[in-house]
């Protein structure tokens, strides 16, 4: 399949994505993401192919937190670098400003739709009634396993990618990493340590496998 044509398939995808089923959208999302990494594709690019205006995508500083509420719990601000990471963004937490993410405008909005879809399952799959440290720690378990699974799928396709879509894969997670030390002058708020339950952060780590990160059938 030409380059050209991948965008199409996934611009499809991603207006699938946007479907009131989430069954259907969270299919369509984990296979669109699995080809904008194979490919090293941009959602911008991919939606221009679908009849939306495109232009050349600056890295921004996005102006609204992934997580603005006072108070950013360590598990939260965990899952937003893993997701971050993924999709070749950036996270600073920032005092009195929460969670700010870095990267192009297209890949932003991919972490924050990995985001939503990923918090809503770990409450459910979540214990209730622990206690605080127990429930922080089974978070920080699962999170790891999400971690782990997101490399790995990753690996897998970066394995499988053009030499175009490995060069491009290179350059942007530098020029991200650049902009962020070149206009970032607000020295980060620093992270607390916190208390770590063994048995809670293992019952986590087998909890992980239970997430859906991609689709186990191809859309057809």
């Amino acid at each position: 399949m030409s380059l050209e044509a991948m965008k199409e398939k996934v611009a499809k995808l991603l207006a699938l994505s946007e479907s009131s089923n989430e069954n259907e959208a969270t299919i369509a999302l984990a296979h669109a993401q699995k080809l904008i990494t194979a490919y090293k594709l941009s959602i911008a690019e991919c939606l221009a192919k679908g009849g939306e205006a495109f232009k050349d995508e600056p890295i921004i500083k996005d102006g609204v937190p992934l997580i603005a509420t006072g108070r950013v719990s360590l598990w939260q601000s965990y899952i937003c670098q893993v997701l971050a990471s993924h999709n070749d963004c950036k996270i600073l937490k920032y005092a009195g400003m929460g969670l700010v993410i870095f990267g192009r405008a297209s890949d932003i909005k991919t972490v924050r739709m990995m985001l939503n879809f990923t918090i809503r399952q770990l409450w459910n799959l979540s214990p209730k009634g622990k206690g605080r440290v127990y429930s922080d720690s089974w978070y920080t378990g699962c999170i790891a396993t999400i971690d782990k699974r997101l490399k790995e799928m990753r690996t897998e396709v970066l394995s499988q990618a053009t030499t175009f879509g490995l060069v491009k894969y290179n350059e942007q997670s530098k020029m991200v990493d650049k902009f962020v030390h070149t206009t970032c002058n607000v020295i980060p708020a620093k992270e607390s340590s916190a208390t770590i339950l063994d048995q809670a952060y293992n019952n986590g780590l087998r909890d992980g496998h239970k997430v859906n990160l991609n689709a186990s059938k191809e859309l057809r």
